[in-house]
């Protein structure tokens, strides 16, 4: 926890009149700054990290997004996939539904 924090959070303990409430939030201050110690421990070591998110699945993880990064780039140089050809049918579909619709509120503006 930063000091200046720390410190702020100190003298606004101080201001507490109840001997009980301050005992208590200052136990609580000192388990948020060993928490956030923890964290930070996590945090700084990324490796570890990865291992205890990934489950020691992480060489199986790096080649799901090799394989994936290979398929999609095998898609975009394929002319003939299936994604492509629906994509542009799909995109061409939705653009003649536009262009009728403005085609219809145009004439119905002009009065035709």
């Amino acid at each position: 926890m930063a000091s200046g924090v720390r410190q702020q959070i100190l003298s606004a303990i101080d201001k507490v009149e109840d001997a009980a409430s301050r005992t208590i939030l200052l136990l609580m201050l000192q388990v948020v700054e060993e928490i956030g110690g923890k964290i930070d421990a996590v945090l700084a070591d990324e490796k570890s990290l990865r291992e205890a998110v990934l489950n020691g699945h992480t060489e199986q993880h790096d080649a799901h997004h090799e394989w994936v990064a290979a398929k999609i780039a095998e898609e975009r140089d394929d002319k003939t996939s299936r994604r492509r050809i629906r994509d542009g049918l799909l995109e061409k579909a939705l653009w003649a539904g536009v262009v009728f619709a403005a085609g219809a509120m145009a004439a119905k503006w002009v009065g035709a």
